[in-house]
């Protein structure tokens, strides 16, 4: 007991502890810990194990002779044997701190019939161990209360989770110490982070909010890199950047020996599909609405000879007018594709960037459960993976996203840009013999529309069993394949000035 105090007390005046012995800092806390977690480490491996026998509780088993017969009563004999008693430098009983043990052998009597044996003393604390844990407490109370109670500011416990940092590594590492030796944790080294890791999460989300936001508006929907392969757009490379950063940087406590949680994993991907997310609402919104992306039935108008008069001059400038129309059309429809696939390929690199990420987590915990499992910690080996919303939920939510703007591109560049082109210059109303449109005539297929083999105008495809015919139900608008080679031409227009 006195050699404890005394290397206390020699702890508290080599780090110059005193005059601030309860207002510690936290420096000064982790520099204390760390001394006193090599101190144990001698106390379990070498003097414990020695005075064990002279610790021993009233009523403990006494040294058995060979013969079966009791050895002598633990009174006047014991006390004149224990002079006697050896202390062996057989590696027996500290296997577990370090292969430093020693084997208590018990002396012969005079009288003959007692055999040597060993004895194996159950692990008690150790007075020296029962000293420092409750000095410890005393003088790190006061620093450590307000950070278990959660009594901080958000600016303080940002502040706090850096500055105490350095101490969770020995601190875990001496719990372990004096759990193994049925003592108490000298603190829940868990629940003292759990509120400051829940503001550092809450910090992160409005970083990754504010880093969206300037991403979003730098954007131009221009692929990286082209020419490298990259024709993803910049937005999606810097979020999944700082997503890759700051999820390596979040495990790092915890390879030095830190805390660490799956629940808390969980909830930091879960901030990551947050902003994805948001993300993926921005991209899909900025497009239109659920009503704006679906088609409009066709008003097809009018297609008259300018004023029904079909005079050859007229039939030119129609002609020239609408090969106008159509280099328009096919260049806004190029326009359209080049920006909706930055977006579609932005899409697959996340769905890449996810795979990454999930496989990132993966290593990382396999890595730290490693650790546990050799530094002794067999509960926190034993700790599941986290199943986050990386690995299950968020490639769902991007492939959906995908799916719709591949649908978009497509409703978009048939009926809105090649809308004139390819449905205004398909149809037009039943004229006289004047030339006259008739206005109650119901729309019909012009030349430049192409009949599929077999199909009867009128009817469906396949049809002529006076089925009802697909105008009556359409307003007019032809059976299905009617007008698909001029689709294949212009589409295929789009492309040139695409490769263009």
């Amino acid at each position: 007991q006195a050699s404890a105090t005394r290397r206390w007390e020699s702890h508290l005046t080599d780090l110059q502890l005193h005059q601030s012995l309860h207002a510690l800092q936290p420096t000064q806390i982790v520099a204390l810990t760390q001394a006193l977690y090599q101190d144990a480490l001698v106390e379990l491996s070498t003097f414990a194990p020695a005075f064990a026998p002279f610790l021993a509780p009233p009523g403990s088993p006494t040294p058995a002779s060979t013969d079966g017969a009791p050895s002598a009563a633990p009174g006047a004999a014991g006390r004149e044997s224990r002079s006697s008693w050896s202390r062996s430098s057989v590696g027996g009983g500290g296997e577990e701190h370090g292969g430093v043990g020693c084997s208590l052998i018990a002396p012969q009597e005079e009288h003959g019939g007692v055999g040597v044996v060993q004895i194996a003393p159950e692990p008690t604390p150790s007075p020296a161990l029962l000293l420092w844990t409750a000095r410890w407490r005393a003088v790190s109370s006061s620093a450590l209360e307000p950070l278990s109670h959660g009594a901080l500011s958000a600016a303080a416990k940002m502040e706090a989770l850096g500055e105490w940092a350095p101490l969770w590594p020995p601190l875990e590492s001496l719990n372990r110490l004096l759990v193994g030796r049925g003592m108490e944790r000298l603190v829940d080294v868990h629940g003292i982070v759990e509120p400051l890791m829940a503001e550092y999460i809450a910090n992160l989300t409005t970083r990754f909010d504010v880093e969206l936001e300037t991403a979003w508006d730098r954007e131009r929907w221009e692929p990286l890199s082209a020419a490298a392969g990259q024709r993803h757009a910049a937005v999606v490379w810097d979020i999944f950047s700082l997503f890759s950063s700051s999820i390596d940087v979040f495990f790092e406590p915890a390879r030095s020996g830190g805390p660490m949680r799956g629940r808390w994993v969980e909830t930091v991907a879960e901030r990551c599909f947050f902003i994805l997310n948001k993300f993926l609402n921005r991209m899909r919104q900025e497009l239109g609405s659920d009503l704006s992306l679906m088609p409009p039935k066709p008003a097809y108008p009018e297609l008259q000879d300018l004023g029904g008069l079909a005079t050859g001059f007229a039939t030119g400038l129609k002609a020239l007018l609408s090969e106008h129309s159509r280099r328009r059309s096919v260049l806004t429809a190029k326009d359209t594709v080049s920006a909706i696939c930055v977006r579609i390929h932005s899409l697959s690199f996340c769905l890449e960037q996810l795979r990454h990420l999930a496989s990132s987590i993966d290593a990382s915990w396999s890595t730290l459960l490693v650790r546990r499992a050799a530094d002794g910690d067999k509960q926190g080996a034993a700790e599941p993976p986290p199943v986050t919303i990386l690995h299950a939920g968020a490639p769902e939510a991007v492939g959906a996203c995908c799916a719709e703007l591949c649908w978009f591109l497509g409703a978009k560049v048939i009926y809105t840009d090649l809308r004139e082109p390819l449905f205004e210059s398909l149809y037009c109303r039943e004229r006289d013999v004047s030339g006259k449109a008739d206005p109650r005539t119901p729309l019909k297929p012009t030349l430049s529309s192409v009949t599929p083999a077999g199909a009867v105008p009128g009817c469906p495809p396949g049809g002529g069993d006076g089925g009802p015919s697909s105008s009556g139900d359409r307003g007019g608008v032809s059976e299905p394949g009617m007008g698909l080679p001029l689709l294949v031409e212009l589409l295929e227009e789009v492309l040139v000035r695409l490769s263009d």
